[in-house]
């Protein structure tokens, strides 16, 4: 993993608290850059907006889930 990949990772880890902390709506760009550490202005060098955040997050949530409903299956299966 590169260094680009690994600052986003840790963006995206903040933004899953920060969502989970104050919704969606609530949240905001300070708080997600507070929480990683970085300024504001540095989270658009990674990403447009705060809804780019999100989807990058929902969509690596969303295969973690679908990785571990596969390993459950196939621990049935056997």
């Amino acid at each position: 993993m590169n260094k680009k990949e690994q600052v986003k990772e840790k963006i995206g880890n903040a933004a899953m608290e920060c969502f989970e902390r104050y919704g969606l709506e609530k949240t905001t760009l300070d708080d997600i850059a507070k929480t990683v550490g970085l300024n504001k202005t540095s989270l658009y060098y990674y990403y447009k907006n705060k809804e780019d955040i999100f989807i990058e997050v929902a969509i690596r949530e969303g295969e973690s889930f679908i990785a571990t409903l596969q390993k459950k299956t196939l621990k049935k299966r056997v």
